[in-house]
């Protein structure tokens, strides 16, 4: 199918129930805005297939239709001039690296309705102030949400929405739900000083990489391990 205003062409790949088509690729490089088709030849557009849109390096914003469920791994992946994308209610999952190193991704509203952020899904997206994180997010991977936005250096604050059973935020820190296992600090938070609080007994993979602010971090009593790289990077 064409993609309307642009020379690229879009393959699609009708998955094995017939039911709904997945974006393959795209043939030719899309510059600009790309609006994604809700149906091709009649069937729902319901899937971004991995590696779809791998370094588009002129894409500069995407609309998603409510039809599509999910977006593969890596499948904007090094769109470095991409910066906003439009997301509707139907998605549910996130795929590894989809993100990756979008460095002028300035914006992206999470659906409520998303389940499921995989692995370092937004990893590198250095103009990312603010992620709000949807009430039915689920806890499988709830361990590794940290290096979901490790290499953020602009965040200053991850919020939750109401009623999010799988995490809570402090300050903008991004905690698991029982307060044990310290996830983000965001790379962009300005602070010199930071008490990590009572009852964290872990913290996570790159939970404080590459912030440039902070100078002193107390530690509490309580905690028990620190993972892989929880400070690197961290200038002062």
């Amino acid at each position: 199918a064409a993609v309307s205003g642009q020379k690229a062409r879009l393959w699609f790949t009708v998955d094995e129930s017939g039911g709904f088509v997945s974006v393959d690729r795209a043939d030719g490089e899309i510059k600009g805005v790309l609006a994604l088709p809700e149906t091709a030849d009649g069937f729902p557009v319901a899937c971004i297939g991995a590696s779809a849109f791998w370094n588009q390096k002129e894409l500069v914003r995407v609309k998603i239709p409510g039809t599509v469920r999910s977006i593969k791994e890596r499948a904007f992946f090094g769109c470095c001039s991409l910066q906003e994308v439009a997301l509707e209610e139907g998605l549910r999952s996130i795929g590894g690296d989809a993100f990756y190193n979008c460095e002028r991704l300035e914006r992206i509203a999470l659906p409520e309705g998303l389940e499921e952020i995989s692995y370092r899904a937004f990893s590198g997206c250095r103009c990312l102030t603010v992620v709000r994180l949807p009430k039915c997010l689920g806890t499988s991977n709830s361990g590794r949400y940290s290096e979901v936005f490790s290499g953020c250096t602009s965040l200053e604050r991850i919020e939750t929405a109401d009623g999010c059973a799988a995490f809570r935020t402090d300050d903008g820190v991004l905690f698991s739900a029982d307060g044990k296992r310290l996830l983000q600090y965001p790379a962009g938070k300005k602070e010199q000083a930071y008490t990590v609080p009572e009852g964290v007994e872990y913290i996570e993979n790159e939970a404080f990489s590459e912030n440039a602010y902070l100078h002193w971090i107390e530690l509490p009593e309580g905690l028990c391990a620190i993972g892989k790289r929880a400070f690197g990077d961290c200038t002062h």
